[in-house]
């Protein structure tokens, strides 16, 4: 069951900063909740996160998965280890 406690400790000695930082937190991101099972984010849509057509940028979509990823890898990896990404690809079928 996912915890709601997302500024500190999640997981014994895996520390997790309060925000997630850098274009995650440009986005406006936000994790709700996160366990080394499940991890629950939030990202408003505003028109600073479109594309020049007023849709979704997808480079949005993709960060908003990539920080939920990074955070899961994270927390799910064993305590002497981390988690990084490596890649990410991302196809945008349909508007």
């Amino acid at each position: 069951m996912p915890t709601n406690d997302v500024s500190a400790d999640a997981r014994p000695g895996k520390p997790m900063p309060a925000t997630p930082g850098g274009l995650a937190e440009l986005l406006g991101i936000e994790i709700v909740a996160m366990s080394g099972e499940r991890v629950v984010a939030t990202m408003p849509v505003t028109p600073a996160h479109h594309q020049p057509f007023g849709l979704l940028h997808g480079g949005a979509s993709v960060e908003l998965a990539e920080t939920v990823a990074s955070v899961g890898a994270c927390l799910a990896a064993p305590d002497v280890k981390g988690a990084v990404g490596m890649e990410i690809n991302a196809n945008h079928l349909r508007a």
